[in-house]
């Protein structure tokens, strides 16, 4: 929604659009393998470029726009960047005054006027004639993205995932018949993480379903948007769904117990009007959900909530709990076509988490000794 007005894009367009970012690509020399980054806020462009991208043979950088201006920076350096793609925004804040220029081109978003070399204007490239024969053959084990994770230590880790992996845990997830091409998903979380990458993006994408984006996060925006535009799926985090829970529950608290059953059955009434009838799906990942906040908006919304865990190396989706079987506090179980093992497990079952299937991660970026220290067998 920008403007007061819904823009909508087909499949259709999208595939045109993101042909057109590969020839500009390929155009201007960048070859299979070489990386480009996308330093941008959701919204439907970030799909557009990153499926350009893969389009062109040449691997995606996705880098937070919240990181300090030097930290960009000297994540552009380690991933040997060629092209970023960014917002206008961005490009004052965070990159104008720390890229060296000259060395390395920037699409902006947004910007009015190019200086029709290292600076361009991303509204030009949908002039760009596409030339379907000259893109590169893709194969399964070509590295698609390169995303930085803190991880445990303070140097940022680039985590290698190809083709195959990011497929393979769609096609994990989709084996779950979760998602189905009626749905209509949310686009909240920040591309950037894997988890959002995939739940929000790819699997909506594969699955032929719709996303919608959106630009606020106050509880009030949100359900706006979500009835508008008849939202069936919310992904979220902890802290999302808490202060929802907060909202709530802060009105309910007020009302005398002697009342609160019928009380409660009438903000659920009025909840749901908010929210739209079409709202079916809650998810929650990146952290531990409260089991009491999951069970509380479960019984009040009349939704159902399942919580996932996975990893950035697992790209990133390695369990799920079954909507089927909802178990509270729990992270589920693995999905298919995923093992999980834990080793020299203590005396109350604690142990270290094995992980094994095809959405294992390629290895971490110029890194073959901690590649070694996490992968075995």
């Amino acid at each position: 929604k920008h403007d007061y007005q819904w823009h909508k894009i087909t499949y259709k367009e999208l595939e045109q659009y993101s042909l057109k970012v590969a020839t500009f690509l390929i155009k201007e020399g960048l070859k299979k393998n070489n990386t480009v980054a996308i330093i941008l806020e959701n919204r439907p462009e970030w799909a557009i470029i990153y499926l350009g991208i893969m389009y062109a043979g040449l691997t995606c950088v996705p880098i937070d726009a919240q990181l300090k201006p030097g930290e960009i920076n000297n994540l552009i350096i380690d991933s040997d960047v060629k092209i970023i793609f960014c917002s206008y925004d961005i490009f004052v804040k965070k990159i104008k005054d720390n890229i060296q220029k000259g060395l390395i081109k920037i699409v902006v978003l947004d910007m009015l006027e190019s200086d029709g070399k290292n600076l361009i204007r991303f509204s030009d490239i949908e002039h760009i004639l596409t030339h379907a024969n000259i893109m590169p053959n893709i194969l399964a084990q070509d590295i698609a993205s390169l995303i930085y994770t803190s991880g445990t230590t303070a140097e940022p880790k680039g985590v290698l995932l190809s083709h195959a992996n990011i497929c393979s845990n769609f096609k994990s997830i989709a084996k779950l018949s979760i998602c189905s091409s009626a749905d209509n998903t949310l686009s909240i979380l920040p591309l950037h993480h894997t988890y959002a990458f995939m739940v929000t993006l790819i699997v909506p994408l594969f699955s032929g379903a719709t996303v919608t984006y959106c630009l606020s996060l106050k509880p009030s925006d949100l359900s706006q948007i979500i009835k508008e535009s008849g939202v069936t799926v919310l992904v979220g985090v902890p802290q999302l769904f808490s202060m929802l829970h907060r909202t709530i529950f802060e009105r309910i608290n007020k009302i005398h117990l002697l009342f609160l059953p019928f009380a409660l059955l009438l903000m659920r009434i009025k909840v749901r009007h908010q929210w739209g009838k079409k709202l079916r799906l809650l998810v929650s990942g990146g952290a531990r959900l409260d089991p009491r906040i999951a069970r509380d908006l479960s019984r009040l919304l009349g939704l159902k909530i399942i919580e996932g865990y996975g990893l950035t190396e697992t790209s990133p989706v390695v369990t799920l709990n079954p909507p089927e079987k909802i178990k509270f506090g729990s992270v589920g179980r693995p999905i298919p076509d995923v093992q999980i093992k834990i080793l020299n497990p203590d005396k109350s079952g604690k142990g270290e988490v094995l992980i094994k299937g095809p959405n294992v991660m390629q290895g971490y970026f110029k890194h073959p000794q901690w590649s070694g220290a996490v992968i075995k067998d």
